[in-house]
């Protein structure tokens, strides 16, 4: 898991989905924006339409944070404001693909 720093608050989630630039990969909607901090900020959203049952979202942003956290060197650069938002249930293995595309394509 990411520490508190490293995640976004509601507030700044409101402030993304306003003003934040709109990237997409396969499966996941990405916002995205800079910030003022050293370091980026995450948020992962996954909602009831995707998977029904709560142990089921929390599993799915266990994972992604998981990664994050293992994959730091991809982000580890860049000073951004990041929403992840899920469109449909995606297999562990899709998760590790798509999302590695997806900085491949917010670093460029």
């Amino acid at each position: 898991m990411l520490p508190k720093s490293y995640r976004l608050t509601k507030r700044e989630m409101e402030r993304l989905y306003k003003k934040g630039a709109n990237l997409r990969q396969d499966f996941i909607f990405a916002r995205i924006s800079e910030n003022r901090t050293d370091h980026c900020r995450f948020a992962v959203v996954v909602s009831k339409k995707v998977l029904s049952r709560a142990t089921d979202r929390n599993r799915l942003r266990r994972l992604v944070y998981f990664w994050l956290a293992r994959q730091k060197i991809l982000w580890q650069t860049l000073h951004l404001d990041i929403t992840l938002n899920f469109r449909s249930s995606p297999t562990d293995q899709a998760i590790d693909w798509t999302l590695t595309r997806l900085f491949e394509k917010i670093n460029s």
